[in-house]
């Protein structure tokens, strides 16, 4: 029997017979997928400030990329205005910086990894 993605598994069974490579390449899937989306929500973020011409500090949740869409005079006011201000990444906006969905995905990548503490010589040591 072909276990595909459109496949209800239906018993433990079942999954015992999926092969772990598929397991693997199925969660990297999804975090990948979930990571793109984090990175898009992000640049929507930035671009709603930066098209009305706003400068101020944003807060940026490092799991999702959505924020409470404020911006705050400094950093400390940003910080302190989070209900999980470790979960955030904080940044300056300005017309003179634009990012693009590269540079997100790339920033909450690399916050994701310093937020669980593998970094190591500023690169991943959990890959």
């Amino acid at each position: 029997m072909a276990i595909t993605s459109q496949t209800p598994i239906a018993s433990r069974a079942q999954l015992d017979k999926v092969p772990v490579e598929h397991l693997v390449i199925a969660d990297d899937g999804r975090r990948e997928f979930a990571a793109s989306n984090a990175a898009v929500r992000m640049g929507d973020e930035i671009n709603r400030h930066l098209e009305r011409g706003e400068r101020g500090w944003l807060a940026i949740r490092i799991a999702d990329g959505g924020s409470d869409g404020v911006l705050y005079g400094d950093y400390e006011d940003a910080f302190a205005a989070q209900e999980q201000p470790e979960a955030c990444t904080y940044f300056p906006i300005s017309p003179l910086r634009p990012w693009t969905p590269r540079m997100c995905e790339e920033h909450l990548e690399f916050m994701t990894h310093l937020r669980h503490g593998c970094m190591g010589y500023g690169r991943p040591t959990c890959r």
